[in-house]
């Protein structure tokens, strides 16, 4: 339709997205500029500690307000211009404000809007649908918890070695269970949850 009407597709999501960051990350810069020099703290590993200082917004900071000027200032000389609607739900900490109060807020509208609806969904997820991100995401998140239970059974194991009287036998390890981590996230949940916004 672009190409018969000659009206460019408007990446909104894309650049709505990519300017919040740039901006969080000006405003995170400019913390640390009004703070000064402070020597950085470092954890038990030697690795950096965050301060809140620097990652917390100021108190006065009107995330809603922001959120709407910078959708507002995307459409500045944006003339006729076709959208991709397909803009889900965003994490709370990148995106406060529920994009269709963002719209209103800002004015910004639009003037007609076509809903495309599909005769066979199966085969629309078949070709949308990318089950081996999602396995490999859940891999992911699955090892990074391993070796953080690992690090956790190490530290409490030494601990456990610091704490014995002498002629005391340290206690026998406990082989890792499935249930050993009642809350990791399911594969099953998560693939879901990506079917049911495709949908």
């Amino acid at each position: 339709m672009n190409a018969k009407y000659n009206i460019p597709i408007f990446k909104m999501k894309e650049l709505f997205l990519t300017k919040i960051k740039e901006e969080k990350e000006k405003r995170k810069r400019q913390r640390v500029l009004d703070r000064g020099f402070k020597p950085q703290e470092l954890d038990e590993e030697g690795k950096p500690i965050e301060d809140p200082e620097i990652l917390e917004e100021k108190e006065d900071f009107d995330r809603q307000k922001h959120e709407t000027e910078i959708f507002a200032d995307l459409f500045y000389k944006v003339q006729e211009v076709f959208i991709v609607g397909n803009f889900f739900e965003a994490e709370e900490e990148v995106i406060a404000t529920p994009l269709n109060q963002i719209m209103i807020d800002s004015k910004r509208l639009p003037e007609c809007v076509v809903h495309l609806k599909l005769q066979d969904n199966e085969k629309y997820l078949q070709r949308v649908f990318d089950r081996d991100a999602i396995l490999k995401e859940h891999e992911r998140v699955m090892q990074e918890r391993r070796e953080q239970r690992q690090k956790d059974k190490e530290l409490a194991r030494q601990e456990a070695l610091a704490n014995l009287e002498e002629g005391q036998e340290l206690p026998p390890e406990e082989e890792e269970g499935e249930d050993e981590d009642p809350d990791a996230p399911q594969l099953q949940d998560k693939i879901q949850e990506k079917v049911d916004q495709l949908n």
